[in-house]
C-alpha cells in the first residue's frame, strides 16, 4: 500500500470515527485510552516529530516534570489516534518505538504557580505522576478518582483543574 492510499484510508477512518447520529451523539462510543510512554534512541527526531503531530492535533504530549525528552508521555482521545501516531512514526519517519501503556486514568492541570507550591513535594498517592506539558507548565496524572481526592484533601493549597476533553 502506497503512503497516498493510506492516508486515505486514515481519513476515511476518522470520518467513520468522528461521525455522528441525527442528535449529534457518537456512532461508534469512545474507548477510554491510558497514556502511553514513548520511548526510542537519542538522536532520531523525536522530539521534532513529535511537536509536528501534536501541532496537528492528534495527539497531546507531556514528559515528567524537569526531565528531558528522552522519554515522553502521549495522550490521545482514541485507539485511532494511537493507531495514526503508530503509522506515521514508522512509516513516515522510519522511527522504531517502544510503546508502554500506563495505569493512569486521569489528568489535572496545576493551577498554582510554581513560588506559592513545590509540585515535587505534594502528599499524594503512589499512583500519581507529576509531569508537563511541552511549555513546562505542570500536570498531575491520577490512577483513580480516590487519588485525586487524597491530594485534594491532603494538600489544602493545591488547585486543580479539569485538562479538557482528552481522556485516557
Amino acid at each position: 500500500m502506497d503512503i497516498q492510499r493510506a492516508k486515505e484510508e486514515i481519513k476515511r477512518a476518522v470520518q467513520a470515527y468522528l461521525a455522528t447520529d441525527d442528535i449529534g451523539r457518537p456512532l461508534i462510543p469512545a474507548v477510554r485510552q491510558r497514556p502511553i510512554l514513548l520511548m526510542g534512541p537519542p538522536g532520531v527526531g523525536k522530539t521534532q516529530i513529535m511537536e509536528q503531530i501534536a501541532q496537528e492535533g492528534a495527539i497531546q504530549i507531556f514528559r515528567d516534570l524537569g526531565s528531558g525528552m528522552e522519554e515522553v508521555i502521549v495522550g490521545v482521545v482514541g485507539v485511532l489516534q494511537l493507531e495514526v501516531l503508530e503509522y506515521r512514526l514508522k512509516n513516515e519517519y522510519n522511527v522504531d518505538i517502544r510503546m508502554q501503556t500506563l495505569p493512569y486514568e486521569h489528568l489535572r492541570w496545576v493551577l498554582n504557580d510554581p513560588e506559592e507550591l513545590d509540585i515535587k513535594h505534594l502528599d499524594v498517592t503512589s499512583d500519581t505522576r507529576a509531569i508537563e506539558d511541552m511549555k513546562g507548565n505542570p500536570l498531575l496524572l491520577f490512577g483513580s478518582p480516590w487519588s485525586i481526592n487524597w491530594a485534594e484533601q491532603h494538600n489544602e493549597a493545591l488547585k486543580l483543574s479539569e485538562f479538557g476533553n482528552l481522556t485516557f
